[in-house]
Parts: C-alpha cells; structure tokens; sequence
C-alpha cells in the first residue's frame, strides 16, 4: 500500500516546514488529489491516522479534495474532462490527449499554530 509511504513522505514535508515557518502545531491539512491519481482517498485518510500520532499533525485533519482531469486534444485544439487514461477526446474521439497535472498530489493549504 502506497498510500502509507505518501503519508509518511507528507509528514516530513510538514515536520520540515514547521522548522523553516515556526509553526509548533498542524490543526488541518488540504490536499488536492488529482483524478487520474493511482490512491484511495480511504486508504490515505486511514493511513494518515494511523501514523499522524507523536507527530506535529497529531491532532490535525486531513481533507482530500479531489480535482478533476483536464487535458487539451492535439487534435481539436479543446481542453477537455479525461475520466481514465487511454480516454479518447470525448469532443472529437482522437486520443492525442496532453493531459494537464491530473496524477498529482498537492498541499494546498495549512491551518497552524
């Protein structure tokens, strides 16, 4: 489960901020979650718990929003929503998609004290 190693690489980004920003503890994390992401929400969300305990984000929440996939077809020149990889342009049907950050996953905003 790839979601425990995602949580764990958060938390050090957190623990490291925290000495950089001076904040001493994290009361929400919001993240963005790409569509086209390979992760269960769930499955962060329950891997975060699990580990977030003895930590600066100990007593935080995590709130996943999930952005929906864009791309713009190399074809008919529009940015379009991509459900799944390997979609076809549901404009034209061409599958020169250059799909646009739709796997990632970013921090978007701390609540800290």
């Amino acid at each position: 489960m790839h979601e425990m190693s995602i949580c764990s690489n958060l938390l050090q980004i957190l623990e490291q901020e925290a000495r950089v920003q001076g904040f001493h503890h994290i009361h929400r994390i919001r993240v963005q979650v790409g569509a086209l992401a390979i992760l269960d929400i769930h499955a962060l969300l329950f891997c975060f718990n699990a580990i977030k305990d003895k930590t600066i984000a100990s007593n935080s929440v995590l709130e996943v929003i999930e952005q929906p996939a864009f791309g713009y077809c190399l074809e008919c020149f529009q940015e379009v929503e991509i459900k799944k990889r390997a979609s076809p342009c549901p404009q034209c049907g061409a599958y020169q998609l250059q799909v646009n950050q739709a796997d990632t996953l970013k921090i978007c905003e701390l609540e800290v004290t």
